[in-house]
């Protein structure tokens, strides 16, 4: 989303007030704040212990310098309207909203929805801070869709496996307050755990359960590899997407996979049926994860049919030590058919974290062992080098610069990557804001060849 121009923050107390500056403050985003309230509660609200503890005293003579400009503006309703405005009155508001000089009303009176006709838009201060104060810049489009995701997508296969609920809470907490809102699992996912199939959706739908943040977020899972509903036939598709829904307590999958694929079923049943589940409102996109370029070539064309879906995204196993797969025919697929890239195993099962070393201490995991037999060899290790060089440069976590090689990768639009600890995902998330030279592109690439 664009930069905001203009704030009108509907804040009718100094509670309301405070609230919104310390959200904006701690984004680390100056946004000028106006408010219906009494110019002369302001120094009130500034002068709050809260403030100076929080902001500091030279950030929060900062704060105090815009809102006085903003009370001065505030006398000159034409004035005010291309920078900021005070007001407090509901036909003022209403005005304003039509000069088109607004970008978006943030309050949580939901009266104002009847009295604003198309714009601005009306969000709640929640929904504002994660939209646009949580580093709006980092947030893109997925493909041909109306889904805006944060580029890096949090893997929900550890919920409930390797991490219980409370320590699975705590990521997905981490994730929405360092700004992400795309959490990927499935209807598998937990397999391995106490809870059984379908555990990551269940401690994931609880979650969103206790948060009430289901609108603020892109929730993908899949269909099609569960022993109990493989496949991708109709009946199968119908069925698992009820049992998603129930687990993730939702009305809508944001995003729909097909887990694998299924040659034993006609596309045209596959497509058709996640079709149907548009239609009925039950997911809003389909995608593909693990096909073949020539099958997923077939899909994009019976998908321009009427009453199919069209997958939107292509889930492969990609990373920088995993290249077969994706570089090739299924990139040039993606290419031509303007399909996302949303890899998984960004990490190679945490190999590319920097946890693992030639004569490094034994990791305790569960992937350790498979880890250890596919990337303990010249190859791997030649691959960890260039990272640890390219980390250093930046003075930044191995991690980040394994999945920021992948986000400079033609397609790829957000890497799926799992943590287990709000510590480990700062590392991950990290990869967001890091760009890399085209000579350091060059050096990972070349190691991991």
């Amino acid at each position: 989303m664009a930069d905001v121009n203009v704030l009108v923050s509907a804040a009718r107390s100094p509670n309301g007030l405070c609230g919104g500056l310390l959200d904006a403050a701690t984004a680390g985003r100056w946004i000028p704040v106006v408010s219906v309230m009494l110019f002369q509660e302001l120094e009130e609200v500034l002068a709050r212990p809260k403030f100076r503890d929080v902001l500091g005293q030279e950030a929060t003579d900062r704060f105090l310098a815009d809102l006085i400009a903003i009370a001065e503006w505030a006398q000159d309703p034409t004035a005010a309207a291309t920078s900021a405005t005070r007001d407090p009155d509901d036909e003022y508001l209403l005005a304003l909203s039509r000069s088109a000089k607004v970008d978006v009303l943030v309050s949580g009176d939901r009266d104002l929805t009847d009295l604003l006709e198309t714009t601005p838009p009306i969000e709640t201060p929640a929904q504002f801070s994660l939209r646009l104060l949580s580093y709006p810049e980092r947030i893109v489009r997925l493909a041909d869709t109306d889904l805006d995701v944060f580029p890096l997508c949090l893997g929900g296969n550890v919920f409930g496996w390797s991490i219980d609920e409370q320590r699975s809470f705590a990521v997905l907490d981490a994730y929405v307050q360092a700004g992400g809102n795309f959490i990927d699992t499935a209807d598998i996912y937990g397999r391995r755990g106490a809870g059984g199939m379908g555990e990551s959706e269940r401690i994931i739908g609880r979650w969103i359960a206790a948060r009430g943040n289901r609108e603020q977020l892109v929730i993908a899972t899949k269909v099609g590899m569960s022993p109990e509903l493989p496949g991708l036939s109709r009946a199968t598709i119908r069925s698992s997407i009820e049992g998603s829904l129930e687990r993730l307590g939702i009305d809508t999958v944001d995003l729909y996979y097909a887990h694998q694929d299924d040659p034993d079923t006609p596309l045209e049943e596959t497509l058709g049926a996640f079709g149907e589940l548009v239609d009925e409102g039950k997911i809003r996109h389909a995608a593909a994860s693990n096909y073949s370029a020539e099958r997923l070539r077939e899909a994009v064309r019976i998908g321009a049919g009427a009453g199919m879906a069209s997958y939107v995204a292509l889930q492969p196993h990609y990373n920088l030590v995993e290249r077969g797969e994706y570089e090739g025919d299924l990139q040039d697929v993606c290419a031509q058919a303007g399909l996302a890239c949303i890899p998984y195993f960004g990490l190679a099962r945490g190999f590319l974290s920097g946890k693992y070393r030639r004569d490094g201490a034994q990791i305790d995991s569960p992937r350790a062992a498979g880890v250890r037999e596919a990337y303990f060899n010249e190859r791997g290790f030649a691959v960890l080098d260039a990272l640890d060089e390219v980390a250093a440069a930046h003075d930044a976590p191995v991690a980040s610069v394994a999945l920021a090689w992948l986000l400079a990768q033609p397609m790829v639009l957000a890497p799926i990557a799992s943590a287990t600890s709000p510590e480990q995902l700062a590392e991950l998330v990290a990869c967001v804001d890091l760009e890399l030279a085209p000579a350091e592109l060059a050096r990972l690439g070349t190691a991991g060849a």
